[in-house]
C-alpha cells in the first residue's frame, strides 16, 4: 500500500531519507506506486520463494522441478486429481482416517477412538505429565558483537553483547530454574 496521495490530501509531508536504490522502506509514504527498484526486489524475493517451494515439493513428491511447475500452472486440483498427480498420498473421509489410526495403534474395530482437539491438548500443563523435572537447558537470545564488560547500544542502534551482562543473565536464569525445582 502506498499512502503518498492520501498524505498529500491531509497536508502531511514525511521527511524520509533514502540512501541507495533498493532502500524502499519509506516508499509507502513517499511514493504513490512501486518504484522500479522496489518492484525488482519484490519480484526477486517472490521468485526465490517460488523456487524454494517448487524444489521442496519436487524433492518431497519425487518429481522434477519442471513437473511441479507444470502441476502448479494447471492447478487447482480436487482431491482425486491431486492424488492422481502425485501431490497427495491419500484422500479419505474422517471416519476412514480414524479407522486407519485405530489400526496403526493396535485398536480393535470395536474399541472407541477419542481424538483430542489441539485447543484441549494445549490446556494440559507440563507439570501434570511430569515434564518439569530434572535438568534443564536455558536458551538466551543475544544479538550483536560480543565483547568484554557490559552490553550496550551504539548511537547507530547496533547492539553489543557484553560478557558481564550475558553472565549475569545466565546466573539469573539458572537460579530461577533451581528455585522452581
Amino acid at each position: 500500500m502506498f499512502f503518498r496521495g492520501s498524505l498529500d490530501k491531509l497536508g502531511i509531508y514525511p521527511d524520509i531519507y533514502q540512501i541507495g536504490k533498493y532502500k524502499s522502506a519509506g516508499d509507502m509514504f513517499t511514493q504513490k506506486t512501486m518504484t522500479d527498484a522496489h518492484r525488482e526486489y519484490v519480484n526477486a524475493l517472490l521468485d526465490d520463494l517460488y523456487g524454494r517451494y517448487v524444489n521442496a515439493i519436487a524433492q518431497a513428491r519425487h518429481k522434477t522441478p519442471e513437473e511441479v511447475k507444470t502441476l502448479i500452472d494447471n492447478a487447482p486440483y480436487n482431491a482425486a486429481k491431486a492424488k492422481e498427480a502425485g501431490l497427495i498420498d491419500e484422500s479419505l473421509y474422517r471416519d476412514d482416517v480414524e479407522k486407519q489410526i485405530k489400526a496403526s495403534l493396535g485398536y480393535k474395530d470395536s474399541d472407541t477412538f477419542t481424538p483430542v482437539r489441539g485447543a484441549d491438548y494445549r490446556e494440559v500443563s507440563p507439570e501434570s505429565l511430569g515434564l518439569n523435572e530434572g535438568e534443564r537447558i536455558a536458551v538466551i537470545y543475544a544479538t550483536g558483537d560480543i565483547g568484554s564488560s557490559s552490553s550496550a547500544n551504539s548511537p547507530s542502534g547496533d547492539q553489543s553483547i557484553g560478557s558481564d551482562t550475558l553472565g549475569q543473565s545466565s546466573e539469573r536464569c539458572c537460579s530461577r530454574q533451581n528455585d522452581q525445582s
